[in-house]
């Protein structure tokens, strides 16, 4: 099974009920540190269940936990989810999702490398790396 990217859009949750599309992810913008940090994570997430050394019962939940770096699923999504949120929403998915694209790309910015305290988009990266160690 395949996850992809489908595209980036701009909705605030009270216009969505995610809970209709358990098939989607929907994950905060702001918080993804450009398309690597996401191509890593779902890589790794992959990996995790494929080598049966998943924490969560959900490929979904597993991106969530590598985005963030975090063994909690509640952390997680305090850090990568869209609840009470309002600004761009990266929605991952298996097959299109129909909404207004307004998006293409996830940038990479000064305010993000700020919030997960690093210098470079590659240290998201070894972060990634150290947590899938940990989780060996």
């Amino acid at each position: 099974m395949e996850h992809k990217i489908i595209e980036t859009y701009i909705i605030s949750e009270n216009e969505i009920d995610v809970s209709k599309y358990p098939q989607f992810l929907f994950l905060r913008e702001d918080r993804i540190v450009g398309h690597i940090h996401l191509d890593a994570a779902m890589k790794y997430a992959l990996m995790a269940f494929m080598r049966k050394r998943n924490i969560s019962d959900s490929i979904w939940k597993e991106i969530m936990l590598y985005l963030s770096t975090q063994r909690q699923v509640g952390k997680a999504i305090e850090i990568m989810g869209i609840k009470n949120y309002t600004g761009k929403i990266v929605v991952l998915g298996e097959k299109e999702f129909q909404w207004e694209k307004k998006f293409k790309s996830i940038d990479i910015s000064e305010e993000k490398l700020k919030f997960w305290g690093i210098n470079s988009p590659l240290e998201i990266l070894t972060k990634m790396a150290e947590f899938s160690i940990e989780n060996a």
